[in-house]
């Protein structure tokens, strides 16, 4: 019970993790796009 515990968490936390990391290469690409001089 405790093993499936750990790997939702795991599992929940990796998540997160790759859904702020992909929020935030899409601002950060954006704003590249966006100031770019050319």
């Amino acid at each position: 019970m405790i093993a499936k515990v750990g790997i939702a968490i795991l599992a929940l936390a990796t998540v997160v993790l790759f859904a702020i990391a992909a929020v935030h290469n899409n601002d950060l690409f954006w704003g590249i796009e966006r100031y770019s001089p050319t």
